[in-house]
């Protein structure tokens, strides 16, 4: 036996024993999702890990490994998450559809996991198809625990309170997008929930974890999802650069750009506030990640880009469709402009995007049920409705009477983003390629969209007035550099790390001038929307009970946030006239009003009012309230303790359990 057999023996079975150990490590996975998720619920610290690691990180490395994108364990892993998700949403809708239970879900789904892995991995080296092999350097680690720490000390969002209210449903097993978390088991799932995959993963790993889902939503899933929007970043430019070395400068570049934008409706804003909504998740994890596995099988012009397009359309779809369709018309106008070129690999680009395109049925299904709820068009709740949404986007949209003309323009309107724009649309003509096409293509994208007073209000009109400025997030600030790095290759060692640095200076003098400002927005907003530890023991003790009717709370500052700690707490009211009216069924949107109404009726206590009124009895009456949220500054706050039970006193808020309606009346009565 020659000594070159004898390697070829030694590397088949060290492959053959790869692939064993990580079906046995794959299997372990699935079954522990299954146990501690159906079997022993809520007693892991961080059982979520383990969930999302069975059910989504098991397909997403085995069909990234199927389909060659990465050199290593860890780019094949990140390069395939959205394809993890996209091979679950056809079960996922079944169920959510059904009604499953959660826990049926999770078997299946985990189960799934597990067949995918098995039917995929085989023994074998996987393929070569990306220079240079992607590694972990020790300043991706720095930049990603930065901005990991800077998330964790960061404000949230309201919408974390919408997202809890279906992860504290799930994670008590109540039936999948059964009915609204908030409203009442009586009123339907919000349309544009329905089929989110996101909320049901997130759902099913609260369940197998001990803590409270505020907790894992606002402490301890955002940073793990920025570090990895920074690893997302880092393999992109990577992949545009073709050296580790523009990668980091990538991820830089998306470090200075984001900490000096922490305002809302910012760059910064959506990575350290809001990470953990889908929509966000989607656009700076997926939406890299799309673009970074397409150019890699673009390379080798590789037959099956079809498939990696169609999968990963699905799964961005199913994690927020808004986003989706964001990301199909960037894909779209980078193929065109490939095809107008007359550039390689333009027909495999295209043919990505058709793929890509078949995920377009989850927003056109969204689309169509939406107009099941809410107003109708030009009522006076409609009305109302569009006034709040305009008045929510001043600032980010430029808006003429009662029509949307464009995106603000000065939302990019500063010396770094034009700088970093402008270097992008350069680029092509230096060297035009596939990466070189690629940031200027989203520009012009953008551009022609959004900030199009043509075709903005139509964008406006099918997507809604608080999604269209998200497009913003298509601007390929951060790959700018990389796209120019490939196109000046070859560079020797020392000129790259010279032109790194020089860049990394540049870029770092444009943005200082916002340091101060920033800072000082970030340091007032750190607490904003999170939830405040002395009041969770007054959460979880109405969580503890069971009331047959509804709850009655102000929206701020209590009410917004009980149905994430409390699943079967159901409320009068939620978010006001749009998150109440605007998802009720078309049937019941007076309803709805009326609720908006009793609630803000109820707590505009007048000066001296030191009983309940007959309104506010009658109020108590219509919605059978047992639990009333009183502040301790309510002058009517002595009449309900001396006649209802204090079942807490936390800061300001008493929680109380109030009496038969008639008993409350006659008390009434006599103090009258």
């Amino acid at each position: 036996m020659t000594e070159s057999m004898h390697h070829r023996r030694t590397h088949r079975r060290a492959y053959r024993l790869d692939a064993i150990l990580l079906h046995l490590f794959a299997l372990l996975l699935s079954a522990a999702t299954i146990v501690i998720t159906v079997i022993f619920p809520h007693r892991l610290d961080l059982g979520w890990v383990v969930v999302l690691t069975g059910l989504v990180l098991v397909p997403s490395y085995a069909l990234g490994r199927r389909l060659s994108l990465g050199n290593g364990h860890l780019d094949t892993l990140v390069l395939g998450l959205p394809l993890g998700f996209g091979v679950h949403f056809p079960l996922f809708a079944l169920a959510a559809t059904l009604h499953w239970t959660p826990d049926t879900w999770v078997i299946l789904a985990s189960v799934l996991s597990f067949v995918v892995f098995a039917s995929t991995v085989r023994a074998r080296k996987p393929n070569t198809i990306s220079r240079p092999r992607i590694s972990i350097s020790a300043g991706l680690l720095i930049l990603m625990l930065l901005v990991a720490v800077i998330t964790a000390l960061s404000g949230r969002d309201s919408d974390d309170w919408a997202y809890g209210a279906y992860l504290a449903d799930t994670s008590e097993n109540l039936p999948l997008m059964g009915s609204d978390p908030v409203l009442g088991p009586d009123i339907p799932v919000f349309p544009r929930q329905s089929l989110n995959l996101w909320l049901g993963v997130l759902g099913a790993g609260a369940r197998a974890t001990s803590a409270p889902v505020p907790i894992i939503l606002q402490d301890q899933l955002p940073p793990v999802l920025a570090a990895l929007a920074v690893a997302a970043a880092f393999l992109l430019g990577t992949t545009l650069g073709k050296r580790p070395v523009w990668g980091l400068v990538t991820a830089a570049v998306l470090v200075l750009w984001t900490t000096m934008t922490p305002f809302h409706s910012q760059p910064g804003n959506g990575l350290f506030y809001r990470i953990s909504e889908d929509k966000y998740a989607a656009m700076l994890i997926l939406g890299p990640v799309l673009f970074a596995g397409l150019m890699r099988l673009l390379e080798r012009l590789d037959r099956r880009i079809w498939i990696f397009g169609l999968l990963t359309g699905v799964g961005i779809a199913a994690v927020h469709p808004f986003t989706y369709v964001i990301l199909l018309i960037g894909l779209w106008g980078w193929a065109v402009s490939l095809l107008l070129t007359r550039t390689a690999s333009s027909r495999s680009t295209v043919l990505a995007a058709l793929g890509f395109t078949v995920g377009a049925v989850i927003p056109l299904l969204v689309h169509f049920t939406m107009s099941q709820v809410g107003p109708v068009q030009g009522s006076e709740a409609y009305v109302e409705i569009r006034k709040t949404q305009f008045e929510n986007n001043t600032g980010r949209l430029w808006i003429r009477g009662a029509r949307v003309i464009m995106v603000h323009p000065n939302m990019i309107l500063d010396p770094f983003t034009l700088a970093m724009l402008a270097l992008a649309v350069m680029a092509p003509f230096w060297k035009p390629n596939v990466r070189t096409l690629f940031p200027a293509a989203l520009v012009i994208t953008v551009l022609l969209s959004v900030f199009n007073p043509l075709a903005a209000p139509i964008l406006a009109e099918t997507l809604g007035v608080g999604v269209i400025w998200r497009f913003i997030w298509l601007l390929p600030v951060p790959y700018a550099i990389a796209a120019w790095a490939g196109a000046l290759e070859p560079l020797t060692p020392h000129s790259r790390r010279v032109l790194a640095i020089l860049v990394l200076l540049i870029a770092a003098g444009l943005q200082l001038p916002k340091a101060q400002d920033s800072w000082a927005h970030w340091q007032r907003t750190r607490a904003i929307w999170k939830y405040e530890p002395e009041l969770v023991s007054l959460y979880q003790t109405a969580a503890a009970l069971d009331p047959s009717g509804y709850v009655l709370a102000p929206n701020l500052p209590v009410g917004i946030k009980i149905p994430s700690f409390a699943p079967d707490a159901r409320l009068v009211a939620f978010r006001g006239t749009q998150g109440t009216v605007g998802h009720m069924p078309r049937s019941r949107v007076e309803e709805g009003i009326r609720r908006v109404e009793d609630l803000d009726a109820f707590y505009a206590v007048s000066f001296g009012q030191s009983i309940p009124t007959d309104d506010d009895l009658d109020i108590i009456e219509r919605y059978r309230v047992r639990l009333l949220f009183l502040s301790a500054s309510d002058p009517r706050l002595e009449f309900f303790t001396s006649h209802a039970q204090v079942l807490s006193h936390e800061g300001s808020w008493y929680l109380l359990l109030l009496p038969e309606i008639s008993q409350l009346r006659a008390s009434v009565d006599q103090a009258g």
